[in-house]
């Protein structure tokens, strides 16, 4: 587990607004869109910074008026590390294969819209109920 927070609200947001990158460039195939998604979970993932869809959807949220809800950070970072590694193999089949690459990045859909619409993370439930149990809280440490 993690020691910081983060607004579990404004996550949600977040991850709808990857999938409609996702959708967006599934239906167009331009390979710079999928570059994004990748870029954004980089920052997410090997920063300390806010990834831009993060700073996004924050303000969304207080646009909206939705209080904040905290939770753990930890199953988020292992969700952000699962994305990032089908954002990175999505982008990497581009050369070989856009169909494939396209395939990936429909998957990665369907986990970001099971987070952000219906509030199932895919991720964290992996690392709560499969890492967490089986490693322990020192060696899954995620953030």
């Amino acid at each position: 587990m993690s020691s910081a927070t983060i607004d579990k609200r404004a996550s949600r947001v977040g991850a709808t607004l990857t999938a409609l990158l996702l959708v967006a460039y599934a239906v167009s195939g331009l390979w710079p869109l999928i570059a994004v998604v990748v870029a954004d979970y980089v920052v997410r993932v090997f920063t300390p910074y806010r990834a831009p869809l993060a700073v996004l959807a924050g303000e969304v949220t207080k646009v909206a008026g939705i209080g904040p809800a905290p939770m753990n950070k930890g199953p988020k970072i292992f969700a952000w590390r699962l994305g990032f590694i089908m954002a990175v193999a999505s982008l990497a089949l581009v050369p070989f294969s856009l169909t494939a690459s396209i395939i990936v990045a429909i998957a990665l859909v369907g986990f970001n819209l099971l987070d952000g619409v219906f509030n199932f993370c895919v991720g964290c439930a992996i690392y709560t109920y499969i890492v967490l149990p089986s490693f322990g809280p020192a060696r899954a440490k995620a953030g």
